[in-house]
């Protein structure tokens, strides 16, 4: 009983339609509609009827304007989510470490989570976009060595432009801390040497 009490409760995919018809009904100047929010979007038990209802409400009342995701790529690698990202026209996807022990460490996935799967199925997801946040302490993924396996994952996967970024403020754990400005305008220099487009964001 207690399972169910605390299971969350996710809007509904006609909710969710119905929230963005009213926004553009009522003439909100919308350059582009973003699944994001407070948690992984992919989580939702109706992932794939949540796209549906905002690309059928998008192509009647906003045709050509773009709808965008933010995800962290924990689920890219289930068949039925990535079918509902490839109907998505901006795919802003996560990897911030490509060796499956630094990724553990870093992102502290489930159990059966591989980064290599995770690797292979955003190949499945171009044109996309990555977004890596690179930390230092402890745990720390913006040495060389760890650099040289993100530039090889980054060199299967293709992406459009890699946002290259740290935490703005020092993260909860008190052994890990942000990446100066100078050593990701490095790291951003090192990927466009190795023909990876890269910005790096404050």
């Amino acid at each position: 009983m207690a399972s169910l009490l605390h299971r969350p409760r996710f809007p509904s995919p006609e909710s969710i339609g119905a929230a963005v018809q009213s926004e553009l009904e009522e003439g909100c100047a919308l350059d582009v509609i973003t699944i994001a929010g407070n948690g992984e979007p992919t989580l939702h038990p109706d992932f794939r009827a949540v796209v549906d209802a905002l690309v059928a409400v998008r192509d009647r009342m906003a045709p050509g304007m773009p709808i965008a995701i933010l995800s962290n790529s924990s689920r890219v690698s289930m068949p039925e989510v990535r079918e509902a990202l490839q109907r998505i026209d901006r795919r802003i996807m996560k990897l911030d470490a490509a060796n499956q022990a630094l990724f553990a460490r870093l992102n502290r996935p489930l159990a059966h989570q591989r980064v290599e799967e995770i690797v292979q199925a955003l190949c499945f997801l171009r044109p996309l976009t990555i977004q890596t946040l690179f930390i230092s302490g402890e745990v720390d993924n913006s040495g060389d060595e760890q650099v040289d396996d993100l530039i090889e994952a980054y060199g299967e996967i293709g992406p459009e432009e890699v946002q290259v970024y740290s935490t703005a403020r020092y993260p909860a754990e008190p052994f890990v801390f942000p990446v100066s400005r100078a050593r990701l305008e490095a790291i951003a220099e090192r990927l466009g040497a190795a023909g990876v487009p890269a910005r790096v964001y404050d």
